[in-house]
């Protein structure tokens, strides 16, 4: 139950190096959330590969969390199936899935979902759950870094709006901080 006990666990267990992942990669199933992400963090850590059809599962995991860290680690291996995932989250109904995708887009390498947060972005309507996703979608597009952004983010720049200014002007200067 004690976090700082838990922690100093899992770093004992990586001190072990690649002899952890068989054990590790041997218990990711039927978990308890908790257990499940730790499991996670203690494979992303070992940069390995091979991981990744273990990690694929999880990525359709009843929690949230443990959904999210799957989709993480294998982001930042570049695999498609997370791309694809969060191509799909990016057109989610839910509010809270888009909001996660987005930010985890970040890691992507993917042209699709690069244009997906332009479009995103370049999205007219200003209410205030369009504008949270707005944002978010412009640090993302920072973190990518891709200049192919500019024009879009440049005619935000230039726009008016005179029913809803301030959130306008709370964009405008999102998309200043990430320049």
């Amino acid at each position: 139950e004690s976090m700082s006990l838990r922690r100093f666990m899992m770093d004992r267990l990586l001190e072990f190096g690649p002899a952890v992942k068989e054990p590790v990669l041997a218990r990711l199933e039927g978990r308890p959330w908790y257990y499940l992400r730790n499991l996670l963090i203690i494979l992303c850590s070992l940069d390995d590969p091979e991981i990744i059809p273990h990690i694929r599962p999880l990525v359709m995991n009843k929690n949230a969390k443990v959904r999210q860290d799957a989709l993480r680690t294998l982001l930042s291996y570049n695999d498609p199936i997370a791309e694809r995932q969060i191509l799909r989250d990016l057109e989610s109904n839910d509010k809270e899935t888009r909001l996660v995708a987005i930010n985890m887009a970040e890691k992507s390498h993917s042209p699709d979902v690069f244009r997906k947060l332009v479009a995103i972005v370049a999205k007219s309507g200003l209410k205030p759950l369009d504008l949270e996703l707005k944002c978010a979608a412009v640090q993302s597009l920072k973190e990518i870094g891709h200049e192919e952004a500019l024009p879009e983010l440049v005619k935000v720049l230039g726009s008016a709006n005179l029913i809803r200014a301030k959130a306008l002007a709370r964009l405008k200067l999102e998309i200043v901080r990430s320049l």
